[in-house]
């Protein structure tokens, strides 16, 4: 991990001349360094784990992580409203399959570690 790390050592250095405030350089230094460590940290799976876990049960499961991890996943808006426990499992999931257009589809998990990427050149 320090190895992985080792780089960001650079952005805590304190120059020379300094021109702008104290809470501007940290904001600056802290928010780079922090959205660069996230970046290395998702993208670094094998030191962290794995981008994503499917539950299966009697499947393989290397090829059915991959093809949850490049589709994209949804909850149901109005299971958000009905109680947990007793009408469904957990907040946004419910047995209502048949309804498409109820359906609300997340297709994030591929893109964080590139958006995280651009914020932290911006």
């Amino acid at each position: 991990m320090f190895k992985l790390f080792g780089g960001l050592k650079q952005y805590f250095k304190l120059p020379d001349v300094i021109i702008d405030s104290p809470i501007f350089r940290l904001h600056n230094l802290f928010t780079t360094a922090l959205l660069a460590s996230c970046s290395l940290v998702i993208t670094a799976t094998q030191y962290v784990g794995k981008p994503i876990e499917c539950i299966v049960n009697g499947l393989p499961t290397h090829p059915i992580n991959t093809y949850c991890w490049i589709t994209s996943t949804f909850t149901m808006p109005d299971a958000f409203q009905r109680q947990v426990g007793k009408e469904v499992a957990h907040p946004g999931v419910a047995n209502d399959f048949d309804d498409e257009d109820a359906k609300k589809y997340y297709t994030y998990y591929q893109w964080v570690c590139f958006v995280l990427f651009f914020q932290e050149f911006l």
